[in-house]
């Protein structure tokens, strides 16, 4: 139940065959079944319908087609990008052009200047004041952002936040997100406080703003049709009798292959299981976590082990596993396939895990991208996650 990777490209175009390969299969071999791909959860909306429709009178619109799309990938970048909820308020605003500068305010008469006040030669607009002013360049140049060679002085505020959103990744984004906060922040210090942040504070918090939350851990549970967020601030140990399962994929975008750690510990912290695989990369992040899932679950079928609790770096994939009733995601027959899985274990719970609490998982997955065959140890692991697991237990 794997796609023909030859006949595929005997018979389709390239872009045709990676659409193709990115349907989920499954060795149950159910029967197909019609879904909605409007929502993420392949269920159906009139809010879905009603922007799919738009989407596609837009589509057919050739002069703005490719800047419509551009927006919505903006858009949608900014409110799924891993920072608090005001960082990505703020951003969406100051690409909106929204944000009460002095221009705005002059214009409306609230204020009797439009002048920057850092500078006092430049009308105060968003992408001066967050870009083009020589203090706010100062406090990008003295960041470790690498900005692409795009990004020049004489751009936008949204185009430069563009540029990153193609080219930066996790933190580089989510820095560049929370430093501009805090240039702003620090503008509205000197606006009503007449108090000057230095650059390199401004630097500072930005970059500690943007990793603390990254590294935070977050506990989501899919409860009541919502979900909520709680603190777990570092990896804990199971119930006794009980096993924590640590999964964690690695996708290279180079070679298109995805490394599985997976890790097993009881309640004492000590390793029952550790492996690590290498997998055909396909469909987006969610997919491979789902199939990590499946593999990791028949891995310690195998083994024995019954009663587990599975933490995973994907917070949609949590919300999908611990659903009620049918899936009809785009993934479905794959969380299908995993409850199948956990019906033959005594119990099986998922959560939601963050980076931080799930490092020696992540080193497996890292590790397996650069081995050539699967390996799994009992009751053992490598030396490359000793260290992380002596930390862990600890804590």
């Amino acid at each position: 139940m794997r796609w023909d990777g030859m006949l595929l490209d005997a018979i389709f175009l390239p872009r045709d065959k990676e659409i193709i390969q990115a349907i989920p299969l499954s060795k149950r071999r159910p029967v197909d079944r019609w879904i909605w791909t409007g929502t993420r959860r392949g269920n159906f909306t009139v809010r879905s319908a009603y922007h799919l429709q738009l989407s596609n009178l837009r589509s057919g619109e050739a002069s703005s087609s490719d800047s419509g799309a551009a927006q919505a990938g903006l858009w949608k970048t900014i409110w799924l990008a891993d920072v608090t909820p005001k960082v990505k308020n703020f951003i969406w605003r100051a690409c909106l052009d929204v944000l009460p500068t002095q221009t705005k305010l002059f214009d409306k008469g609230i204020v009797h200047s439009f002048s920057c006040r850092w500078c006092e030669e430049e009308a105060e607009t968003v992408s001066h004041v967050l870009w083009h002013c020589e203090f706010a360049q100062k406090v990008w140049g003295l960041s470790s952002i690498n900005f692409p060679p795009e990004c020049l002085q004489a751009q936008s505020f949204q185009e430069v936040i563009m540029f990153c959103i193609s080219f930066l990744r996790t933190p580089g984004l989510e820095i560049v997100f929370s430093t501009a906060w805090c240039l702003w922040q620090a503008r509205n210090r000197l606006l009503w406080e007449a108090s000057v942040v230095p650059a390199e504070e401004i630097v500072h918090k930005g970059v500690g703003m943007a990793l603390d939350f990254i590294e935070l851990g977050l506990h989501v549970q899919d409860v009541g049709g919502r979900v909520e967020i709680e603190d777990s601030g570092k990896w804990r140990p199971p119930d006794r009798g009980v096993y924590k399962l640590n999964l964690a994929c690695n996708i290279s975008l180079n070679s298109g292959e995805m490394g599985v750690g997976i890790l097993a510990r009881d309640s004492f912290g000590l390793v029952m299981v550790a492996s690590t695989m290498k997998m055909l990369s396909v469909g987006d992040s969610l997919q491979a976590h789902a199939l990590a899932v499946v593999e990791a679950l028949q891995l310690l079928f195998d083994v024995g082990l019954q009663r587990i609790i599975i933490e995973i770096g994907n917070k949609e994939l949590v919300c999908l596993l611990n659903m009620v009733g049918p899936c009809f995601a785009a993934i479905g027959n794959l969380v299908d396939d995993i409850k199948v899985l956990q019906s033959k274990f005594v119990s099986v719970n998922f959560s939601y895990v963050s980076k931080c609490c799930n490092k020696a998982a992540n080193v497996l997955a890292t590790e397996a991208l650069s081995s050539t065959f699967a390996q799994v140890w009992l009751e053992d692991c490598p030396v490359c996650i000793i260290s992380h697991v002596q930390f862990d237990s600890l804590q």
